[in-house]
């Protein structure tokens, strides 16, 4: 899955969602292919954004009208449960919600409307339980005036998505315990494969339902000290290594104490003695397949 079709699909699904509610119109026609040199065709029927990736290269085909429903447990726990969900008083947070969609009817007046509409992109259908993506491919590169220049490609070992709350299909549901921590959701991408300069790097992501808790984002995870400087540099901002369950191992079999067991003062003064230079992570490149 490159960048390009990263672009092209979530564009082209608002597009065909903006055809099907907007009013008829007779110069579009199902078989159409709109593009940059006819893209006045579809003007007032598609978003800015749609029309930013259409003048930059994506082509849309028209196809005829079919409404896409949702899946029948989202739509009978959407029935059943989002009748007593509300905001709260800050408008930070929801109560009441268990799964489904949170506002499924919205007043375009009522004056959280945006809010509400968050929230509901939040809870949406598109994964509610968990996420297990393995061995795929991503480009990234500039884009302009003319469609992605791929800069890097890079093939991403694994990903995986766990929901706490709002589960709807996966036993346990709709919560998943103990969660003491109070969290929404946590994702691992892990490792890189290519290239070969960030090999072994990985992403750890944490989602609190507090919203004042949302400080805990991205974390990178080092094979080495070389990859975190590499990608501190150029890469990403203010990231921070972490340590994961497994212990880190140099050529000479000492082993650095587990994250559990030292506390973040120690782990930082570890670092800035070279404890982690040049020591490899003891687990293997291809991470553990086990699901």
């Amino acid at each position: 899955m490159t960048v390009r079709r990263q672009l092209a699909a979530p564009c082209g699904a608002l597009a065909l969602l903006a055809l099907a509610m907007a009013p008829a119109r007779a110069d579009v026609q199902p078989g159409d292919v709109i593009n940059k040199d006819n893209k006045d065709k579809v003007q007032d029927l598609v978003s800015p954004g749609v029309m930013w990736c259409i003048e930059r290269g994506m082509t849309m085909k028209i196809i005829p009208y079919k409404k896409i429903e949702w899946n029948p447990a989202y739509k009978e726990a959407t029935e059943k449960y989002s009748g007593q969900v509300k905001l709260s008083a800050d408008g930070r947070t929801i109560e009441n919600h268990v799964t489904g969609l949170p506002f499924p009817n919205i007043d375009p007046n009522d004056p959280n409307v945006a809010l509400k509409i968050m929230f509901n992109y939040e809870y949406k259908p598109f994964v509610t339980d968990d996420q297990d993506l393995r061995n795929f491919d991503a480009d990234t590169g500039t884009v302009s005036e003319k469609p992605l220049e791929v800069e890097r490609h890079y093939i991403l070992d694994h990903l995986r998505t766990l929901f706490y709350t709002g589960r709807l299909v996966v036993d346990p549901k709709p919560v998943l315990l103990p969660n003491s921590e109070n969290v929404r959701a946590k994702q691992s991408l892990h490792p890189i494969l290519e290239p070969f300069d960030l090999k072994g790097v990985g992403l750890t992501g944490i989602r609190y339902l507090d919203p004042d808790r949302q400080g805990a984002g991205n974390r990178a995870q080092y094979v080495t000290q070389r990859d975190k400087e590499y990608v501190q540099n150029d890469h990403f901002l203010d990231l921070e290594r972490i340590d994961h369950h497994h212990h880190k191992v140099d050529q000479s079999g000492e082993q650095e104490p587990p994250a559990d067991e030292i506390s973040r003062e120690q782990r930082d003064r570890y670092q800035e003695d070279g404890g982690h230079q040049g020591r490899a992570s003891a687990y293997p490149v291809r991470g553990d397949r086990s699901s």
